[in-house]
């Protein structure tokens, strides 16, 4: 998939995104992160448009952000 959508989120350096942002995203522990896109929509809902497919983007899982 290439696309997907992050819910409660935890922000460390911002309060929120005004624009969006190129991000390096990992969603697996192991994972060495892809180029992504991302934009925050809701209080709490980040989307994420990857640059390439990512494979296993599972509900449940958590999702960091790296500028």
């Amino acid at each position: 998939d290439q696309r997907m959508k992050v819910k409660r989120l935890n922000m460390q350096k911002y309060d929120r995104l005004e624009d969006e942002m190129q991000a390096l995203t990992k969603i697996r522990y192991k994972d060495a992160g892809a180029p992504s896109v991302i934009h925050q929509v809701e209080d709490d809902t980040m989307e994420v448009v990857f640059q390439d497919k990512v494979r296993s983007i599972t509900p449940g899982q958590a999702a960091v952000f790296y500028e």
